[in-house]
C-alpha cells in the first residue's frame, strides 16, 4: 500500500491538541485558529489517543495558563478536524486524562533514547471514534517508503 492510500485511511483518526488560552496584546485580535501545540491520532474508538511525551508536556509546561484559569480544567483542548466539501468542521474532544511513560528501563534491543519512548496516551471523553488499525505484522525492509501525518505547529505569539 503507498502512503497516499495509507494517508486516506487515517487521515479522519488524527487529532490536532490546540492551547485553549491565547494571550493577546491590547488592541489585537485573537489569532483565527488556536495555535497548535501537538497531535496524536485515535487508536482506540472509547476515546485512547496517542501523542508524544513532549506534548503532554507541553500541556503544562509550554502553553498559557491565566490566573483565574479553572485549576481542574485542562488548559489545552484537543480537536478532530473533519474536512468536508465545504470547509473543514472542529469536532472538540474534552479531554479528561493523560499518561506519559516516566520511568523506562531498556531491554536488550531497545535503540531509542535512554530516557525512553516518547510515547502519551490521552484519554477524550468521547466513544466511537476513528481508531486507526495499527499493523504490528509488517516488516520493514530498506527503500520502504514512510511517512508522517499530523498539524503544523505553530508557535505561540
Amino acid at each position: 500500500m503507498g502512503i497516499s492510500s495509507s494517508y486516506k485511511l487515517i487521515k479522519n483518526s488524527i487529532v490536532a491538541f490546540a492551547a485553549k488560552y491565547i494571550p493577546v496584546s491590547e488592541g489585537n485580535a485573537p489569532p483565527p485558529f488556536p495555535p497548535i501545540i501537538g497531535t496524536g491520532f485515535v487508536v482506540h474508538e472509547d476515546g485512547i489517543i496517542a501523542t508524544n511525551a513532549h506534548v503532554v508536556r507541553a500541556f503544562a509546561n509550554g502553553v498559557f495558563i491565566p490566573p483565574n484559569a479553572p485549576k481542574d480544567e485542562w488548559p489545552v483542548s484537543c480537536m478532530l478536524l473533519v474536512l468536508k466539501e465545504n470547509g473543514m468542521i472542529e469536532v472538540p474532544l474534552p479531554i479528561i486524562g493523560a499518561f506519559r511513560i516516566d520511568q523506562f528501563s531498556a531491554g536488550q534491543a531497545y535503540y531509542g533514547p535512554q530516557s525512553g519512548p516518547d510515547l502519551a496516551f490521552v484519554h477524550v471523553k468521547v466513544h466511537g471514534l476513528p481508531a486507526v488499525t495499527l499493523d504490528d505484522g509488517s516488516i520493514l525492509e530498506e527503500g520502504t517508503e514512510v511517512a508522517t501525518a499530523g498539524f503544523r505547529w505553530v508557535p505561540m505569539p
